[in-house]
């Protein structure tokens, strides 16, 4: 009889079975290992060194790991490079887009847009501005426009592959004067040794190679130009207020009085159309204002004055109106659209009744002059729901139909048939007084 071997808690009889595939097959084959702590080696499977420590101490502090390098490459990149490789894809989608046709005896039907949206973002991303789809379709669909568009952009590209994006120097150049106070701090500590003056020569290079132009650069110009055609795209589509913030994207490109003014001014009438009269306002005020510093034969600050002025007159503010316009006459003499304003609100003064000089302030804006006004009415004004005998208000924390809500007594309302002891019938949209 064989004696009994004795198992422990320290000896295991079983052998360590690893199924591992054959090289070229994927049928798992069984492979018995015993590894000899003393030489690393597994003894019985290629005689394959086990390094560990070799391993920690060398290749993995000289290589980078393959998923920070994966990152790098997908995270880290050269703006520059990316802004060419978006405007150029971004000009070959727009050069391809199709020719609207003009079916006859059918509404022209304008083509999708869908195509354009992945290098319209790219462009928009490397840029930090905002292209509104509904523009641009409509820009395309017009052949004027089109051209002009793909002119700005085709020489948009060229300056930025030729000297760079001026926006992105101007950025970094922002972010390196505001570490300078910091760094000035730091070489006060330096030791007279490790300070190193550099020649003017070369500071000269440095300066005409990295600091961005004073005033608006080449491919600023161009990218505002391309910014302004999309706004004029969006008014001729109706879309007032992507026109307006289009053009509030093209100031930050601005950098000398007469595109300020100029962009200033074209901000006023794409306020104005999106019934926004304060904006309207202001950016005439900023056109006008800028009338010391532009060309003489520049035309922007008078537009500033008649949008400053019409904003006023849509608020009926006639007499701040007459003033504005009065100021504009005195610097641009004869005019042709500041006097077609002056004429017209001379009218609308001959027209108001004897007993106001002005429009009371209580009645001022109380009419809607522009479809923009009216549909942004319908959309969150009084009276959004009174036709719709079928909606739910709620009112007190209680439901109620609409006809019964308690808040108004609009047409449909059941309040309305509640007269006011013999006077006229309550209504809460009195637009005199009453």
């Amino acid at each position: 009889m064989e004696p009994r071997i004795e198992t422990s808690e320290t000896y295991d009889t079983e052998p360590n079975v690893v199924p591992l595939p054959l090289p070229g097959s994927t049928r798992p084959r069984t492979v018995h290992y015993e590894v000899l702590v003393d030489t690393g080696v597994f003894s019985y499977w290629y005689g394959v060194p086990f390094r560990l420590h070799e391993f920690l101490s060398t290749y993995q502090q000289e290589h980078v790991p393959v998923e920070v390098e994966e990152w790098l490459r997908c995270y880290i990149k050269d703006p520059l490079s990316e802004l060419v490789n978006a405007s150029n894809d971004f000009f070959k989608a727009v050069e391809v887009y199709p020719e609207v046709e003009s079916a006859r005896g059918y509404k022209t039907l304008q083509p999708s847009i869908a195509p354009l949206l992945v290098p319209m973002k790219k462009f928009e991303e490397q840029l930090g501005v905002k292209i509104s789809p509904v523009g641009l379709r409509s820009v395309l669909s017009n052949p004027v426009l089109k051209d002009r568009f793909l002119d700005d952009l085709f020489d948009y590209k060229s300056y930025v592959e030729k000297g760079g994006s001026t926006p992105h120097r101007r950025l970094a150049r922002s972010r390196f004067e505001g570490s300078l106070s910091v760094l000035g701090e730091c070489e006060k500590c330096l030791p007279e040794q490790h300070q190193v003056e550099i020649s003017e020569s070369l500071g000269t290079f440095i300066g005409a190679t990295v600091s961005p132009a004073e005033t608006t650069a080449d491919d600023e110009r161009s990218l505002i130009l391309l910014l302004t055609t999309i706004s004029e795209g969006c008014i001729n589509a109706g879309n007032y207020s992507d026109a307006a913030s289009v053009l509030a994207d093209a100031l930050m490109f601005c950098h000398d009085p007469d595109s300020q003014a100029t962009t200033h001014a074209n901000i006023s009438f794409a306020s104005l159309l999106n019934a926004d009269f304060k904006g309207a306002e202001y950016n005439g005020r900023e056109a006008a204002l800028l009338q010391p510093q532009v060309k003489p034969t520049s035309t922007a600050c008078a537009r500033g004055y008649v949008g400053w002025a019409a904003a006023a007159a849509y608020q009926d503010d006639f007499e701040k109106a007459e003033a504005i316009v009065k100021d504009g006459l005195t610097l641009y003499v004869g005019n042709e659209h500041l006097e077609k304003l002056a004429n017209k609100l001379q009218a609308l003064r001959e027209e108001q009744p004897s007993v106001y000089k002005q429009v009371p302030r209580s009645l001022r804006e109380s009419r809607s002059h522009l479809p923009s006004q009216q549909s942004r009415g319908l959309l969150s004004g009084s009276g959004k729901g009174f036709s719709n005998e079928f909606d739910w208000v709620e009112f007190k924390n209680k439901i109620y139909p609409s006809k019964m809500d308690p808040r108004n007594n609009e047409m449909g309302s059941v309040f309305r048939r509640v007269g006011d002891l013999g006077s006229f019938i309550s209504t809460s949209r009195s637009m005199e007084r009453l």
